[in-house]
């Protein structure tokens, strides 16, 4: 059991070191939310579990949400009717399971002449929202006349204001939501590994038995490693058919369309709510979205090919957003240069045969065991990802058990809190800024008196304050380390904290680095080697040359 191991590098080496002892009832590979939950609710029910992770946790998809736990309206107008009232249920869950995670939010809907929704058919709609939520709701909706929404929002765009409504929903941390799953999951029992590459499905008779993996931090002559399962279970998001093309299935099963988002200081919306807007060229919807001292705006829906590497924004995605956000806040708009930083995601939507808009395909999900002992999950959303991964452990403990594993127990995860508590105590450590520790109750929940012992004991370096436009602190680094996993430094710096979102500058990144040497006694070889990555991960969150946006 994985447990009484420390969830860090020396706890990593230890399930390495005997990961091809014995058969795991369940491999998971893929560390993303779906990966994360499936792993946290196989080892929840007495499975042994093992989860592979090419990078970091959330490295890919489930870091680059719109950071939204909600129903979705817009499915609505789809008919997708169980889909929003599935994730309604999931939203006022995990606002229960995750507190300190789960936030929720005021949103205004405004509407304009042209828009192809009157503000009678959203209040319908919102009333359906708000029936489908039933007594777990987060809040009732209300229509809104003109008047009143400039009076929320005075920067709304007056000229062809029609009305509108206000309604609920959540804004969590995907990143570190996921990470809480994989943390969970390890000290109930599974060994979550990052940086291990699966080279190779193992078959026998016709059947998936395993898989060959390699660890990426050896470096590209690592040599494989045998592990054997007796279920693998494929939660590899958007990369999911390159896996499945390993056991010799050719049909495609994912869609994967990219998401584009822009960060901006909160001070440029600097409202308690967030704002639902339409794009006038194809009325795709948007969210200008407060998270903590900043602004997320975004995003865009396109079809993109994963074989051309990560997603980046490109100057056209980036005009695309700038355009909706001025047309919408044409007394204050955002500018090129109140941009921190973009990111980009990939949606492993199941739908290889649509060939309709992007934005026009279900979000529904879809498990399959197209081969004995290869489960694959894709399509979903963020916000019913427990339900999913219920759902993938349903049917591969089944398999499992059909080749010799134990009977799985019921599916907990429903009712168990995902963060344990450790300790009841909100009082900050001695000497530590209230503002700091109330930042960290929002990032670790019951753990953050752990954070605040760690910058106190060292405030003259712990304590300082990693980037300017985010209260992130220098602990969160040495924390992360020693108790999340963390590899490299940009793993903290991209998902940990929020210092990439908020444009953290090269000096403040040397700073961050010199740190992490002096706390955790790094070499000057290990620490060139992390700021060569830093610089390697920083480049998917340019912003693109404003050159190149001017005059849309």
């Amino acid at each position: 059991m994985s447990g009484a191991r420390p969830f860090n590098a020396d706890g990593r080496a230890q399930v390495l070191a005997i990961a091809r002892q014995g058969v795991y009832d369940i491999v998971v590979v893929g560390g993303g939310i779906t990966g994360a939950g499936v792993a946290r609710d196989a080892a929840m029910r007495g499975l042994r579990v093992a989860l592979f992770e090419r990078g970091d946790f959330a490295c890919s998809t489930s870091s680059a949400s719109s950071k939204l736990l909600h129903g979705g309206i817009r499915y609505l107008e789809q008919k997708a009717f169980h889909l929003v009232w599935e994730a309604l249920q999931e939203r006022a869950r995990q606002c229960q399971l995750i507190a300190h995670l789960a936030h929720p939010t005021p949103f205004l809907f405004p509407l304009y002449e042209g828009d192809p929704v009157s503000p009678a058919l959203l209040d319908l709609g919102l009333w359906v929202y708000d029936a489908m939520a039933g007594y777990k709701n987060l809040g009732l909706h209300r229509r809104l006349s003109a008047a009143s929404l400039r009076q929320l929002e005075p920067a709304l765009r007056a000229q062809g204001l029609r009305g509108g409504c206000s309604y609920y929903d959540a804004v969590t941390d995907d990143a570190r939501l996921t990470l809480e799953n994989a943390r969970s999951a390890w000290e109930h029992g599974a060994d979550c590994v990052p940086y291990v590459e699966v080279d190779e499905l193992i078959e026998a008779d016709g059947e998936i038995r395993g898989l060959r993996v390699r660890d990426v931090l050896d470096g590209e002559g690592a040599a494989s490693l045998t592990v054997r399962a007796r279920c693998v279970v494929n939660a590899c998001g958007p990369w999911s058919d390159l896996l499945r093309s390993r056991g010799g299935l050719q049909r495609r099963l994912v869609r994967p369309t990219k998401g584009v988002h822009l960060t901006v200081r909160r001070a440029c919306f600097p409202r308690d709510h967030a704002v639902v807007m339409s794009s006038p060229r194809d009325h795709r919807i948007l969210f200008a979205i407060p998270w903590g001292t900043l602004a997320i705006v975004g995003t865009t829906d396109t079809d993109y090919d994963p074989r051309n590497g990560p997603p980046q924004a490109t100057a056209e995605d980036v005009a695309y957003i700038l355009d909706i956000a001025r047309h919408y806040f044409p007394d204050s708009p955002i500018e090129h240069d109140d941009i921190l930083s973009t990111w980009a995601g990939l949606r492993p939507l199941y739908h290889p045969e649509s060939d309709g808009a992007p934005s026009s395909v279900s979000r529904e999900h879809k498990i399959v065991e197209e081969r004995p002992g290869l489960v694959t999950v894709v399509g979903g959303k963020l916000t019913t990802y427990r339900i999913m991964a219920r759902q993938v452990v349903d049917l591969a403990a089944q398999v499992a058990q059909r080749r010799g594993a134990p009977p799985a127990g019921r599916c907990q995860t429903a009712d168990e809190v995902l963060v344990t508590r450790l300790d009841d105590s909100r009082t900050p450590p001695s000497t530590l800024p209230a503002d700091t520790f109330a930042h960290l109750c929002a990032v670790y929940g019951p753990r953050a008196v752990a954070v605040g012992e760690l910058a106190r004991l060292r405030k003259d370096t712990l304590g300082q304050q990693l980037t300017a436009h985010a209260p992130d602190i220098a602990a969160q680094i040495v924390y992360a380390f020693e108790s999340e996993m963390a590899m490299h430094l940009a793993d903290v710096l991209a998902r940990r904290t929020r210092a990439f979102h908020a444009g953290i500058r090269a000096e403040e990144i040397a700073r961050a680095a010199s740190i992490a040497r002096e706390t955790l006694g790094w070499s000057e070889d290990r620490l060139q080697a992390e700021m060569r990555r830093v610089d390697e991960e920083q480049q998917r969150w340019r912003v693109p040359d404003a050159s190149s946006t001017k005059g849309r």
